[in-house]
């Protein structure tokens, strides 16, 4: 298939974006983390709903995930990943409103810092990214295109894309760290000094 630049790069969004949520669900498969006292502070404390809730978050993000890498309903997937994505930044709000500080668990036990700026800038930018593709999606029969059709350069794409944006990631988690760490005396703001 014969992709124009805004059509290659549409596909390979859609695919970055299924990877994302496909390694999300995986890695909450894989590397359990304990997501209750997320959920609960954030409101939910039913316990049917907690043992159910996170099993169905898993499920949602491989299924969405692998559409959106294979190509089937990708507007549909786009449109849950939306939706998905403001819920999940809903509850991480009320969370963190309600003074929880712990992992969001987004990624398994691997994603355990503490819920900061750093998750709403991760959200935010997906959401974008998914709405941009979206609309690129309406217009483009190489965004809509089954992985079978596309063009090896846009699986190249995608991988860098996912690439990238996983050290972009790391690298923010890690600032974010690190600037917790530092102590600045008012007055002195040309002296600073880090604490354990």
């Amino acid at each position: 298939m014969s992709c124009d630049h805004l059509g290659l790069i549409g596909a390979s969004g859609r695919i970055a974006l299924g990877g994302t949520l496909l390694i999300a669900g995986l890695l909450k498969w894989r590397l359990r983390s304990n997501p209750e006292s997320l959920l609960q502070a954030a409101g939910i404390s039913s316990r049917p709903l907690l043992a159910l809730g996170f099993p169905l978050i898993i499920a949602a993000e491989i299924t969405l995930g692998l559409w959106l890498v294979v190509g089937w309903w990708s507007v549909g997937a786009l449109a849950a990943m939306v939706l998905f994505l403001v819920g999940a930044t809903f509850l991480l709000s009320i969370a963190m409103i309600r003074g929880y500080r712990g992992g969001c668990a987004c990624f398994g036990s691997i994603d355990s810092h503490g819920i900061g700026i750093i998750p709403f800038v991760r959200n935010v930018g997906l959401l974008a990214a998914a709405i941009a593709v979206g609309v690129e999606d309406a217009t483009s029969n190489c965004a809509r295109a089954p992985i079978t059709d596309l063009p090896l350069s846009a699986l190249l794409l995608a991988m860098l894309l996912l690439a990238a944006c996983a050290a972009m990631y790391i690298l923010m988690v890690e600032a974010e760290k690190l600037l917790g760490h530092v102590v600045i005396t008012p007055g002195r703001e040309h002296e600073v000094k880090f604490h354990d």
